[in-house]
């Protein structure tokens, strides 16, 4: 509404991550063998999450994200096929 894009690049990758995640959950819950496979790619929507927030290194939220995606990445290469 402000039409500051700033943080367009931020909110496209979250969003992405997070319906990834949501996959990801749905899949492990059921044991699914596609689950390390989709992990792989969590992980690497999880890295380009990372980098966007790692543009905005004052805003709390975005440290707060980064930080998550960081940790969600290590988690999902373990699992990754």
């Amino acid at each position: 509404k402000m039409k500051d894009t700033s943080m367009a690049g931020c909110a496209d990758t979250a969003f992405q991550l997070v319906t990834a995640c949501e996959a990801l959950t749905s899949l492990a819950a059921v044991n699914s063998e596609h689950t390390g496979h989709l992990a792989k790619v969590v992980e690497m929507l999880c890295n380009d999450c990372k980098k966007e927030c790692d543009k905005f290194p004052k805003v709390t939220e975005c440290k707060t994200c980064g930080d998550a995606c960081k940790t969600c990445a290590e988690e999902c290469r373990k699992v990754a096929a």
